[in-house]
C-alpha cells in the first residue's frame, strides 16, 4: 500500500490535476510513514504550510496595488497581509510584510520570530496568551492597537476567534493546528498519538461555535466561491465520531485528515470520496476511485467488506463505463477486475474486451496502460468475430488464442461447414438426391476449413464429447471429399444429413445463439 501511496504521489498531478495531487500529497503525509502523532503532524504542517501558501498568494495578488498607483499596501492591509501569511504559518513572508510598512513592528516581528506557529507551542506562546487576556479583562484592546495588530496578537496568543477571518478551511485548520489552545504541558510523548486528535476535535468545535462563517467550514474548492452567500440555514456540526449530516458535501481532503485521526466511524465507507468532494461534474469520477482504492488498501484487512460493499462496487462499474466510453478499453478491463462477483465481472470484462476488439486499430497497444494478459485480445477479437457472424474470422482467432480448440470446432463444424457443403452439392443427373449426392471438388474455402479440422484433430483424440464427436466426424468427410482428385465426390445423403443434424445440435448447445 505505501507503495502505491508514493506511485499516486508521483502521477497525480499530470494524470488528475492538482486538486487531485494535493489530495494524494495529503494522503502520503497523513499515512506514508509512521502512524505516530509527533510524525504525522509535522508531515501535515508542511502540506498544509505549502497549500495554505498557494491560497494565500492568489488572495493577495488580487488586493496587492497595482505598480504606478502606490506599490504598497496601507498599513492596515500590510497587517492583514500578515496575518493571511501566518494562516499559510509562512514566518519570512510574514516578516517582509512588516518591513515594508513605515513603523516597522520591531516588537511584533521579534515576537513573530520567538512564538511562531507549531504543532508544539513553547512558553512564550503561554505568556502572550495571559498578556492578551489582562487587556480582555481591562478593556484596553481598542486603546491600544488596531483591530487589525490585534487580530495577529490574537492570533499568535491562540484565540480561535479570528479563524473567521480565513480564507478557507485549510487556512483555518492550519490556525488549530500551529496556534491551537492546548498548552504545551500537554503535548507530552504519551499523548503523542492523540495529537491530530485534538487538533480536529478544536477544529470542529471552532466550526460549531463560528458556524455563521461559512469559509472555514470543511467544503470542497467549488463550493467555497459560493459559501459567503449561503443562506443562514447552517447544520451544526455534531462531535468527532459521529457522523456529519449537512446539505453541502464534505472535502475529500478534510475526510482523509478524520479517517488518519480515528474520527471517522465509518473510515472505510467510500461514500466519503464521492465525486461530490471535490467536483460538481458527476463524470469525473476517476479520482474518487482511485482514492478510495488507496483508502481502502492502506486500512488493509479492515476494509475488506467495504470492497464487497454497495458503494464501492456501483462506483466500480460506473468507472469502468466511463473509461470505456472515453476509449480506454485497457483500463475499464483492469478497473473490471476489482468486482467482487464472478458473474458480474466475467460478463463485464467479456463485454469490455469485445468492445475493445471493435476499435480501430484494437491490436496496437495503448499507452498509458496496464498491460493484458497474452490471448485477451485474441479472445475478444474472436468474441466480436462472432456477434458479427464473422464465422471464418471467429475461427481464425479461436486458433490463435489456445486452449480453445472446443469453441473452434464448434465454429467450424456448426457455422461452415454446412454452408460448404451445400455451395458444393448437386445431385447426379440420372439419379434422385435421396439416392447419391455429390460434391464438386473443394474450393481454396473448403480446404482451408478442411487444414483447420486437421490443426485442430489433436484435441479430438478420444474425448467422449460431442464436439469432439462432430469433429472426427467432419474431417473424415473432408478428408475423403478432398482425395478426389478433380473429379465430384459420391456420398450417401444419410451420411450427409446424419452430419448436418449433430452440427446443427453442436451449435445449439455449444453456442446458444438464436437461430
Amino acid at each position: 500500500a505505501k507503495v502505491l501511496l508514493q506511485k499516486y504521489s508521483a502521477v497525480a498531478a499530470e494524470c488528475f490535476g492538482h486538486v487531485a495531487s494535493d489530495a494524494f500529497h495529503l494522503a502520503e503525509a497523513l499515512f506514508g510513514g509512521t502512524s505516530s502523532g509527533a510524525e504525522v503532524l509535522p508531515r501535515l504542517s508542511r502540506w498544509l504550510s505549502r497549500v495554505n501558501q498557494r491560497t494565500v498568494q492568489q488572495y493577495l495578488e488580487t488586493r496587492r496595488p497595482m505598480p504606478g498607483f502606490g506599490g504598497n499596501f496601507s498599513e492596515a492591509q500590510g497587517l492583514e497581509a500578515v496575518f493571511h501569511h501566518l494562516t499559510a504559518n509562512s514566518i519570512p513572508a510574514a516578516l517582509r510584510e512588516l518591513r515594508r510598512l513605515e513603523r516597522g513592528y520591531d516588537r511584533l516581528a521579534a515576537i513573530l520570530a520567538a512564538s511562531g506557529g507549531s504543532p508544539l507551542p513553547g512558553p512564550q506562546r503561554r505568556f502572550l496568551r495571559q498578556q492578551l487576556a489582562e487587556w480582555k479583562h481591562q478593556r484596553r484592546q481598542a486603546d491600544l492597537m488596531s483591530p487589525e495588530l490585534w487580530r495577529i496578537y490574537s492570533l499568535l496568543a491562540g484565540d480561535l476567534e479570528v479563524l473567521r477571518d480565513c480564507l478557507d478551511w485549510r487556512c483555518a485548520f492550519g490556525l488549530v493546528l500551529w496556534y491551537g489552545q492546548w498548552a504545551e504541558a500537554e503535548a507530552d510523548v504519551s499523548e503523542e498519538s492523540e495529537m491530530l486528535t485534538k487538533v480536529v476535535t478544536s477544529y470542529l468545535d471552532a466550526v460549531k461555535q463560528q458556524g455563521m462563517s461559512s469559509r472555514i467550514r470543511p467544503l470542497p474548492g467549488y463550493l467555497q466561491s459560493t459559501a459567503q452567500d449561503m443562506s443562514q440555514s447552517f447544520q451544526p456540526f455534531p462531535r468527532v465520531g459521529e457522523s456529519i449530516r449537512t446539505s453541502d458535501p464534505e472535502s475529500l481532503q478534510f475526510a482523509a485528515i478524520r479517517i488518519a485521526a480515528g474520527c471517522l466511524g465509518e473510515s472505510s465507507d467510500v461514500a466519503h470520496f464521492d465525486y461530490q468532494t471535490y467536483t460538481k461534474d458527476p463524470l469525473d469520477i476517476s479520482l474518487s476511485w482511485h482514492f478510495s482504492v488507496l483508502m481502502l488498501a492502506l486500512q488493509g484487512e479492515t476494509a475488506r467488506s467495504a470492497c464487497r460493499g454497495v458503494a464501492f462496487q456501483k462506483l466500480t462499474q460506473q468507472y469502468c463505463k466511463l473509461l470505456e466510453q472515453n476509449g480506454s478499453s485497457r483500463w475499464a478491463v483492469y478497473v473490471a477486475h476489482f468486482l467482487s462477483d464472478p458473474r458480474a465481472r466475467t460478463a463485464l470484462v467479456r463485454q469490455l474486451l469485445t468492445s475493445h476488439a471493435r476499435q480501430p486499430g484494437a491490436g496496437v497497444p495503448e499507452l498509458p496502460g496496464p498491460e493484458l494478459p497474452p490471448g485477451w485480445l485474441d479472445r475478444a477479437q474472436a468474441l466480436a468475430m462472432e456477434q458479427q457472424r464473422n464465422w471464418c474470422g471467429a475461427l481464425w482467432c479461436w486458433r490463435k488464442c489456445g486452449g480453445e480448440e472446443a469453441r473452434a470446432i464448434t465454429i467450424a463444424c456448426g457455422y461452415l461447414l454446412g454452408p460448404a457443403m451445400l455451395g458444393h452439392a448437386f445431385s447426379p443427373f440420372k439419379r434422385a438426391a435421396v439416392e447419391a449426392i455429390l460434391l464438386a471438388p473443394m474450393t481454396p474455402a473448403a480446404r482451408w476449413l478442411l487444414q483447420s479440422l486437421q490443426e485442430l484433430s489433436g484435441a479430438m483424440g478420444c474425448q467422449d464429447v460431442l464436439w469432439a464427436e462432430v469433429g472426427r466426424d467432419a474431417l473424415e468427410l473432408l478428408r475423403d471429399w478432398g482425395a478426389s482428385d478433380g473429379t465430384p465426390t459420391k456420398f450417401e445423403p444419410q451420411r450427409l444429413v446424419r452430419l448436418h443434424w449433430k452440427c446443427e445440435r453442436l451449435r445449439k448447445c455449444m453456442l446458444g445463439f438464436p437461430q
